[in-house]
């Protein structure tokens, strides 16, 4: 009966598309021949094409971007970041649509002050055939069921009807106490149809110190997908092991989309979606292309906001640069979270917040949740919250020195929650010291 509802489902989305020209088909045809075969020439052709009529669009249609008409390729476009586009936002807009009738996004502002950007028809409708793409690469389709865990309010909570329609289960995960997260897994468990589950990778995390592997294997998990944050290695395998399905990440955000994916049987490596983006790997002090094995920060053009163009916008996350490509599409080692999530060792060599969620995995069955702050140059301050005495602090200092260096002056707080953003992320590593800079 549930898989006749999911065949209704889908069957309806795309007829309802097809009745408006097919325009959504149109879009994920094109995107999954571009990245299914890159090899042909026309890959290529179409990209730089997309490319150069966005630019070519941004100087006759924006006032920030009419000073470049003389421009020669995209190296000629500045690198924005979010506070100047927000002090220049009417001026990103393109004269040939009205403000009042694009669509608005609005990042959670997690790391600073909210961000908002416009997009117009053609960009919404790319980016919900990038979803529909993406997410069949882990066998998930249209109408399929979807588990999506996050804190949901009156903003983005759906319809009882839209989730119906899309076979939607919002998940509230404010509370993520070990009851609150053993009655989650127990609803995935009851619903025995096949389905996916999406969430920031924190909660995943706490999830994975929770379930029972006999619970889990019953669960007909497809896959999972973490978004937002790096989740450990040790909780990835451990999830993957217990629901027996993959375990990919997505590097994504709300003014963009689907910029950058993990892989079923791909590893840790990420995939960009060159059909959509263009994406550069810049230093971090100078706008000049990272060396193979570097951290860099990641800058986006996004080939199909017309409405407002976002070239070259420095998304304020951080990946490693690899030359490496899998035919034609550009891989980037690893997305590693925003700048400010960083933190620097004893020497003010910066230090990767990847090594730190590893290191407390070893820890996972004594701590209910931590916070790791950076207060001064060698001062460090770890919030544990636990359940009963922890005896292991010696041991976690030595641990994170290894990374941190012998002069890292580490200190402890015991508290009873970490507070969480308003995204509903509770944010494991903050640095105080970097922002005052």
């Amino acid at each position: 009966m549930m898989r006749m509802f999911n065949e209704i489902r889908k069957t309806g989305f795309w007829f309802l598309d097809s009745l408006k020209r097919g325009k959504i088909k149109k879009e994920y045809n094109e995107i999954k021949q571009m990245l299914e075969n890159p090899n042909k020439q026309n890959f290529l052709d179409l990209q730089n094409n997309y490319l150069n009529e966005l630019l070519k669009h941004a100087v006759l249609t924006t006032e920030f971007y009419k000073g470049r008409k003389d421009y020669n390729s995209l190296l000629d476009f500045p690198v924005l970041n979010k506070q100047l586009i927000r002090n220049n936002i009417d001026s990103h807009i393109s004269t040939l649509f009205q403000k009042g009738n694009l669509y608005s996004v609005t990042t959670s502002g997690s790391t600073g002050a909210p961000f908002t950007a416009y997009q117009d028809k053609r960009k919404r409708l790319r980016h919900t055939a990038e979803n529909i793409y993406f997410f069949e690469d882990l066998c998930h389709f249209v109408g399929d069921r979807l588990y999506y865990l996050r804190v949901w309010n009156n903003i983005n909570r759906k319809s009882k009807l839209t989730a119906f329609l899309e076979n939607l289960v919002m998940v509230e995960i404010s509370d993520l106490s070990a009851e609150r997260i053993q009655t989650i897994i127990n609803d995935i468990v009851k619903d025995n149809s096949p389905k996916t589950l999406l969430g920031f990778a924190s909660t995943f995390e706490a999830i994975s110190k929770v379930v029972n592997p006999d619970d889990a294997r019953k669960a007909n998990v497809k896959g999972i997908i973490t978004i937002s944050e790096t989740i450990s290695d040790g909780a990835r395998v451990l999830l993957s092991r217990v629901f027996n399905c993959p375990v990919v990440s997505r590097y994504s955000n709300m003014e963009n989309g689907f910029i950058a994916n993990q892989r079923v049987g791909g590893g840790s490596a990420y995939y960009v979606n060159q059909a959509s983006y263009v994406v550069e790997i810049l230093q971090f002090n100078a706008d000049e292309p990272a060396t193979e094995g570097e951290r860099g920060r990641i800058v986006v053009t996004d080939l199909f906001n017309y409405g407002m163009p976002l070239i070259r916008y420095d998304t304020g996350d951080i990946a490693v640069y690899t030359n490496k490509k899998d035919n034609r599409i550009n891989i980037l080692d690893s997305v590693e979270g925003r700048k400010v999530d960083f933190i620097y060792d004893d020497e003010n060599n910066l230090v990767s917040p990847h090594f730190i969620t590893n290191t407390m995995w070893k820890y996972s069955d004594e701590i209910n949740q931590f916070q790791f702050i950076q207060n001064g140059a060698k001062e460090y301050l770890m919030k544990l919250n636990c359940s009963k005495q922890f005896d292991w602090e010696l041991d976690l200092v030595n641990d994170l020195k290894k990374n941190l260096g012998k002069n890292a002056d580490i200190r402890f707080e015991y508290v009873e929650e970490i507070p969480e953003l308003r995204s509903g992320k509770k944010k494991k590593i903050v640095n105080n010291w970097i922002k005052q800079q």
